[in-house]
């Protein structure tokens, strides 16, 4: 399993909440991509 922080919305128009969550590892015909910064 892989570690990330997410932004998550649980429920509509609700706020976002960074959470630790659990993601499963890459499967052979995909790629991890590490996002050091982005902008809305």
């Amino acid at each position: 399993m892989v570690s990330a922080r997410a932004a998550v919305v649980e429920r509509p128009h609700g706020p976002f909440v960074i959470e630790e969550v659990e993601l499963e590892e890459p499967r052979e015909d995909e790629v991890l991509v590490r996002i050091l910064s982005a902008g809305i």
